[in-house]
């Protein structure tokens, strides 16, 4: 089972909903996707976001690889698979969820969080 998150950029003037609309108006489920060309300012942000995933997220091994539709990490490792695609204006995050009871609990803490409890159960 995944959780699925979509990230959507919405231009000045425009609602969340009306960026929503747009995208879903111009969705043809049987058209190939248009080709993803990033532009250096996406290349830029990518690496950033690369480098922070990297340092931050404490997800294991990080991998990047570009498509024609996306530039797409994966991370490997404990808390379990999670995926970014970046399509440019949009951006979509697939969370692999297989974990119960306290377990669960425990994948789906923040470093921070996990840290901090960790801290206060050694009280």
């Amino acid at each position: 089972m995944t959780y699925n998150i979509t990230l959507v950029r919405v231009e000045p003037g425009l609602t969340v909903q009306k960026a929503l609309d747009r995208l879903d108006a111009g969705y043809d489920p049987d058209a190939e996707p248009p080709p993803f060309r990033p532009t250096d300012a996406h290349r830029d942000e990518w690496a950033r976001i690369l480098d922070r995933v990297s340092r931050e997220a404490e997800a294991g091994a990080v991998e990047s690889t570009e498509y024609p539709y996306s530039l797409t990490l994966e991370t490997v490792g404990p808390p379990g698979r999670v995926q970014l695609d970046h399509c440019g204006e949009t951006a979509h995050i697939e969370v692999a969820h297989h974990h119960t009871g306290r377990r669960q609990r425990r994948s789906w803490r923040s470093p921070t969080a996990s840290r901090a409890s960790s801290k206060t159960n050694a009280v």
